[in-house]
């Protein structure tokens, strides 16, 4: 018997498909291969779970086991509030992808400027004065202290310990928890 994949539930949308791309099976088959009864566009107006009965306006069925099927309209709740478990577990997620990438060997480059090196040496060295800059471990984007961020009203030059708490990132709206100091590669 086959049963629910979310894969390809979400390849409806994907790849353009249509639902009845996926259809298997009519319902009159599957209700005749599980012995069961449908009763579609039925609106149910109670149910009583003591009794087993569910009633509908002109009708009412007695039941062993009860499954509806609401239909493909999903609910949205009026104010939308991100669960703190999964916005924990989503920035573990980034965190492990974002090591993972880090991680992940270099391609090959040659660099021949050697004024470069000097205007790198210079700028890590302010940076220095003003602390590590921070990247976010969800969205990957970056604060640097010595430019800020100026639609939050962090001036230039401020440093991460004294952005205030209640700093979100400008790319995926979590607060300062989500960033780490920026690993900067060894020469």
């Amino acid at each position: 018997m086959d049963e629910y994949n979310k894969p390809d539930l979400s390849h409806v949308i994907s790849q353009s498909q249509r639902a009845d791309d996926l259809t298997r099976q009519s319902a009159g088959e599957f209700a005749e291969q599980f012995n069961l009864r449908l009763f579609p566009h039925t609106w149910v107006t109670d149910i009583d779970a003591d009794a087993h009965v569910v009633k509908s306006q002109d009708k009412q069925w007695q039941y062993d086991k009860l499954v509806l099927a609401t239909g493909a309209s999903a609910f949205v709740p009026p104010k939308w509030r991100p669960d703190q478990d999964a916005l924990e577990l989503c920035r573990q997620h980034g965190r492990e992808i974002a090591r993972q990438w880090a991680l992940a060997p270099l391609p090959e480059t040659t660099v021949k400027a050697v004024a470069q090196e000097e205007a790198c040496a210079c700028a890590a060295a302010a940076a220095a004065d003003l602390g590590p800059s921070m990247q976010c471990s969800v969205c990957q984007w970056i604060y640097d202290p010595a430019k800020g961020e100026p639609l939050q009203d962090v001036a230039p030059g401020t440093p991460w310990s004294e952005v205030p708490d209640n700093f979100l990132c400008p790319e995926c709206s979590l607060g300062k928890d989500v960033f780490d100091v920026l690993a900067t590669e060894a020469k």
